[in-house]
């Protein structure tokens, strides 16, 4: 309980929204049907984040049910992490917004960092982020290296279909100024998932998996 309050750091989900369909994804996995018909859920108020903001110095905005960019104030939460001179980790994978709002976003805090779910190539990428456009991601990176503080970050989850093009990507990021993440998952399906990598050293398994 003392360290909850004394920790500097801390993981927000502003909201439900998200317009990707990742099969792993909570949203798929509980929220299509299966458990519930939709993704139960609000947009925190913006008194709250303010509240969250003053108290943590070190923030990362990301998701289990939504992706940060769809809060529809997300902007104004930029600035006022500027205001408070809060160290900023911005988590995304969508492409639903236009060049214009990036842009706008990252002059908004140019100090904040901001990582990129790109999981294989910018053409392929869209095989596991349903919905997402690879090469506008991919593009949008590109804009931010020439704003932000700090390069954005290229993450590059592992599934079969891209595992063999992960060096590519590498060096594709490296020509291009950018950061590069590998990730390896462990939300596979007990048998016969075809997302899970070929090669046991480009995934972890879950107790689940190991018990099958």
């Amino acid at each position: 309980m003392n360290h909850f309050h004394t920790r500097e750091d801390v993981h927000i989900d502003l909201s439900h929204r998200c317009p990707l369909q990742c099969s792993r994804c909570q949203r798929q996995m509980w929220y299509s049907g299966k458990f519930y018909d939709k993704v139960i859920g609000s947009d925190l108020p913006m008194r709250t984040i303010q509240m969250l903001v003053n108290k943590f110095k070190f923030i990362s905005f990301s998701g289990q049910l939504s992706d940060p960019i769809h809060y529809p104030k997300f902007i104004e939460v930029l600035e006022l992490c500027k205001f408070y001179k809060r160290k900023v980790l911005v988590q995304t994978a969508s492409s639903f917004k236009p060049m214009s709002w990036f842009k706008k976003a990252f002059e908004a805090y140019p100090e904040a960092d901001w990582r990129f779910g790109l999981d294989g190539l910018p053409e392929e990428s869209h095989k596991y982020r349903v919905n997402q456009d690879g090469k506008k991601i991919f593009q949008v990176m590109l804009e931010g290296k020439k704003i932000l503080k700090n390069a954005p970050a290229w993450q590059y989850i592992v599934f079969k279909y891209n595992e063999h093009h992960q060096l590519q990507a590498k060096r594709m990021a490296k020509e291009n100024g950018l950061n590069f993440v590998i990730m390896k998952s462990s939300r596979w399906l007990p048998k016969g998932d075809p997302l899970r990598p070929t090669n046991e050293k480009n995934r972890l398994e879950t107790v689940y998996d190991k018990d099958i």
